[in-house]
C-alpha cells in the first residue's frame, strides 16, 4: 500500500519473545496465539487479531480535541486530509484534491463513494453540516475563528473561505474537523457521543461502555479500496482495537509487564525505567517505545487586572525568578522534561526561529535573592496569590512552585478541582477567580496556535486571557500570527511578553507511548499513535 505520510519508526530492542501472551479484552475478544488471524468472510488478513490500548475514553462524539481519546477517533472518523508532520503537506483523505484559487479561499474535491460504516453516502452536504457541527462544539474556536464560509460548488466539491487567515490554519481545519453524515449524526440521540457513533473511518465501533472500555473492529467494507491514494491512516493491521480504562499509573506498569496491554501513555515515574533507557531514549529489552515531539506550551499566565495583586509586573518578576524549573520538572515529567530558553521557543514549532532556541540560562533564571528585590518593589501586601491548576497531572507542578513563593515570603492557595468545574474556571473571563493559569495550550505547529491566550480575538468579553486590552501586545500577536508573519515578528512577541512578564513559559517535553515487544514500527499522527497502522510480529 502507498503511504502518504510518513511513520516514525521507533527503536524496538526485544530479544525475547513473551511466550503465551493472553491479550484480555471484552466483548467476547479472543486471545492472540502468535499467528496470524485466519482470512476475515471477505478474504482479508490481520498482522494479528487484537491490540489492547490502555486509555480511558469518555466520548465517542466526532467533535472533540481530546488527547489520547483521539486514538480512538482517527479509527472511527476521517477529516477531508491529513497533514504529513515531517514534510508540512496535505495528503488526501475523504479530500481528493486541494486547490487554492485566491488568497483565503481553498477548494476541496471529496471522493464521489465514500461511505460510512452505516452505508451513507458522503457527499458536499455532509462536509457543510460536519463543518457546522464542529463549530458548535466550541472545540474548534481556535482554528475556525477565521473561517467566514464554507460553500457548496457542487455535490463534491467545497470552498472553505478564511479572512485574516492565521499561518498555515487552513492545513488544522481540513486535518481536525471530521465528516459524518448529516443523517446518521441526526440518528443519534447525543450527537454520536455513545448513541449510535458512525463515521467512515477503516474501523467500526463495536461496543462502548464510557470511561471503562471501547471496542473497534476493522470495516470489511471500508470505503477506500484504492492503494494508490488511500490514507496510511486507515491501514487495517489488527482486527480489533479494545480501548480499556485501567485504575493507575502502576496498573498501567503491571499490564504492560504481563502482556495485558500493548500500548500505553501513562506510567508513573518510578516506573518508566523499566520500559525505556532515557539516556539513549531506547526501549529496554522485551518492550518498544514511541517518542514524539510534544508542542503541548506548558505555562503560567498572569491575570494583570485591577482585579488581583498580579496586576504589578514586579510581583510577576518576583514569581518568575523564584521558581525554580528544574524542581517543576522534577515533579512532573522528570525524564523528558526541557526547560525553554524563551518565552514558548518549543523546537517542534515550525515557526520559531533558530535565535530563540539557543543555550537555555538566560530566561527568568531561579534567583531567590533577585526575586525578592523585585518582592520588596512591588505593592505586594500579604494578599493570597490564587493558583488555578490543571487537574490533568498538574497538582505536583503546583505544589512545588507554591513552596518556591511560600520560600520568599507570597502567600498562596491551590485551587484544584474536578475536570469539569476547572473547565468552567478557567473559561471564566471576569479576572476575579484566580491570579495565576498553571495549565497547557495543547499545540503541534505553531507558535501563534501555542499563544492564544494573548489573543483578545479568541474570547468574547473584550480581553485576552491576561485579562487585559494591550493594544500593542494585539498588534505583535496579529503580526506573528498572520500569514506572512516573519521570524522577526515571533522574536519581536516574545520579547515584548517577557519585557512585561505576561506570562512564562515552564518547560515542554517528548511523549513516550509504552508499547509491548510485538510491535515492530509505530505509526503516528501528532501526539498519538495509531494503533491500526502500527506494524506488530504476531
Amino acid at each position: 500500500m502507498k503511504k502518504y505520510s510518513k511513520r516514525l519508526t521507533c527503536v524496538l530492542l526485544a530479544c525475547a519473545l513473551l511466550m503465551g501472551l493472553l491479550l484480555t479484552g471484552c466483548g467476547g475478544s479472543g486471545s492472540n496465539d502468535g499467528t496470524k488471524e485466519d482470512a476475515s468472510a471477505s478474504g482479508k488478513t490481520y498482522q494479528t487479531e487484537l491490540v489492547n490500548v490502555s486509555t480511558s475514553v469518555t466520548t465517542l462524539a466526532p467533535f472533540t480535541n481530546g488527547f489520547t481519546s483521539k486514538m480512538l477517533t482517527y479509527s472511527v472518523y476521517e477529516p477531508l486530509m491529513s497533514m504529513d508532520y515531517e514534510t508540512n503537506e496535505m495528503v488526501p483523505f475523504i479530500g481528493k484534491k486541494l486547490t487554492n484559487p485566491s488568497e483565503g479561499v481553498y477548494e476541496v474535491e471529496i471522493f464521489d463513494y465514500v461511505t460510512d460504516s452505516n452505508g451513507n453516502h458522503i457527499t458536499a452536504d455532509d462536509v457543510l453540516y460536519s463543518f457546522e457541527k464542529a463549530r458548535e462544539s466550541g472545540f474548534f474556536n481556535n482554528i475556525m475563528s477565521t473561517l467566514t464560509a464554507v460553500e457548496k460548488i457542487d455535490d463534491y466539491n467545497i470552498r472553505l473561505v478564511f479572512t485574516n487567515m492565521r499561518k498555515d490554519v487552513y492545513k488544522q481545519v481540513l486535518s481536525n474537523i471530521n465528516i459524518i453524515s448529516k443523517a446518521a449524526y441526526e440518528a443519534s440521540s447525543d450527537g454520536m457521543a455513545t448513541d449510535k457513533p458512525c463515521g467512515t473511518g477503516a474501523y467500526v465501533v463495536e461496543s462502548f461502555v464510557s470511561a471503562a472500555e471501547a471496542v473497534v473492529v476493522a470495516r470489511e467494507d471500508y470505503w477506500q479500496t484504492d492503494d494508490s491514494v488511500r490514507n496510511w491512516i486507515s491501514t487495517q493491521n489488527t482486527k480489533r482495537i479494545a480501548f480499556q480504562a485501567l485504575a493507575d499509573k502502576t496498573a498501567n506498569a503491571m499490564s504492560l509487564r504481563s502482556g495485558e496491554i500493548d500500548i500505553t501513555y501513562s506510567i508513573a515515574d518510578e516506573d518508566q525505567q523499566t520500559f525505556v533507557d532515557f539516556d539513549s531514549m531506547t526501549a529496554k529489552e522485551g518492550y518498544s517505545a514511541c517518542f514524539m515531539p510534544n508542542g503541548a506550551h506548558r505555562h503560567i499566565t498572569f491575570n494583570c487586572s485591577t482585579n488581583s495583586p498580579c496586576q504589578d509586573v514586579n510581583l510577576r518578576k518576583a514569581i518568575c525568578h523564584a521558581i525554580d524549573i528544574d524542581g517543576v520538572i522534577a515533579s512532573c515529567d522528570r525524564y523528558i522534561g526541557a526547560r525553554y530558553n524563551e518565552y514558548s521557543a518549543c523546537p517542534s514549532y515550525t515557526d520559531v526561529p533558530a535565535s530563540m532556541l539557543k543555550e537555555a540560562g538566560s530566561y527568568w533564571e531561579y534567583d531567590v535573592d533577585l526575586a525578592k528585590e523585585y518582592l520588596a518593589k512591588s505593592s505586594y501586601n500579604g494578599e493570597t496569590i490564587r493558583i488555578l491548576v490543571n487537574p490533568a497531572g498538574w497538582m505536583a507542578a503546583g505544589t512545588v512552585i507554591g513552596a518556591y513563593l511560600d520560600a520568599i515570603g507570597i502567600k498562596y492557595e491551590l485551587l484544584s478541582y474536578d475536570t469539569a468545574l476547572y473547565a468552567d474556571q478557567h473559561a471564566d473571563e471576569s479576572g476575579t477567580l484566580y491570579d495565576i493559569d498553571l495549565s497547557e495550550i495543547s499545540n503541534f505547529f505553531a507558535f501563534w496556535n501555542a499563544n492564544t491566550t494573548l489573543d483578545i480575538n479568541s474570547y468574547s468579553s473584550g480581553v485576552n486571557h491576561l485579562f487585559i486590552k494591550d493594544d500593542h501586545l494585539q498588534e505583535l500577536y496579529d503580526a506573528a500570527a498572520s500569514a506572512d508573519g516573519t521570524p522577526e515578528d515571533i522574536q519581536a512577541l516574545a520579547d515584548y511578553v517577557d519585557e512585561q512578564c505576561y506570562a512564562y513559559s515552564l518547560f515542554y517535553c517528548t511523549h513516550v507511548f509504552y508499547g509491548s515487544d510485538r510491535i515492530t514500527k509505530w505509526a503516528r499522527i501528532e501526539r498519538q499513535p495509531i494503533p491500526g497502522a502500527c506494524e506488530y510480529s504476531r
